[in-house]
């Protein structure tokens, strides 16, 4: 386990010393305030953000959901949060802890938001794919009032993420500039025509381990 101390970037993202293969104690000093809530695509899981949700609200905390879950909800929770697409740059100084219901392309999903620092990323369970997903959705109120107290110990796991930028004859590409996880996979055609690729700027996402005491 690795005891360095953490230092904080110019972004404001927390910087460690240890390889991502190994757990790091990560320990909130000051109460969260904000929480984003991300579900999976389809109306499948409302119930489920909905409880979640709830709880939340009654526990004290700001509860941020994408616009389309706010557009859907908010007439039932007027306590709901949302954002633009513009506000994602400003998102991590916005948000404390990100919670995922569904699989690993939720994830995946809410790893894209945060182009740079990212908050500490807590996933239940609830999808077809759950490589990534640690946590059961029954025990939500027992893992979530763990995970969110001052002072208690929580184990995370570090993510690498690449950025990739597509280039065409040595000139990046308007809009084709990437933040991905684990890998990049490239393909091309004959109707691609040439393509070239360049791997920079290892980002770091952080995901809560279920294995915490």
């Amino acid at each position: 386990m690795c005891t360095t101390r953490e230092q904080l970037g110019a972004e404001g993202e927390i910087c460690f010393a240890s390889p991502t293969s190994i757990q790091n104690v990560f320990i909130w000093k000051k109460r969260p305030c904000t929480v984003l809530l991300i579900k999976k695509l389809g109306d499948e899981l409302i119930p489920h953000l909905v409880e979640m949700a709830l709880w939340l609200h009654e526990e004290g905390y700001n509860v941020i959901v994408e616009l389309s879950d706010y557009e859907d909800l908010v007439n039932m929770l007027p306590f709901l949060y949302t954002f633009e697409p513009s506000d994602e740059l400003d998102l991590a100084r916005m948000v404390d802890v990100v919670v995922c219901l569904g699989g690993d392309g939720v994830i995946l999903h809410a790893a894209s938001l945060f182009p740079l620092a990212s908050p500490p990323l807590i996933s239940f369970s609830l999808g077809s794919l759950g490589f990534l997903t640690t946590f059961d959705f029954e025990d939500f109120r027992q893992d979530l009032s763990r995970v969110l107290t001052v002072n208690e110990t929580v184990y995370v796991t570090l993510r690498l993420r690449l950025h990739a930028q597509v280039l065409r004859n040595g000139v990046p590409i308007e809009g084709k500039s990437y933040n991905v996880l684990n890998e990049v996979w490239i393909c091309c055609s004959s109707f691609v025509g040439f393509m070239a690729h360049r791997l920079n700027s290892l980002l770091r996402v952080w995901f809560v381990f279920a294995g915490c005491n």
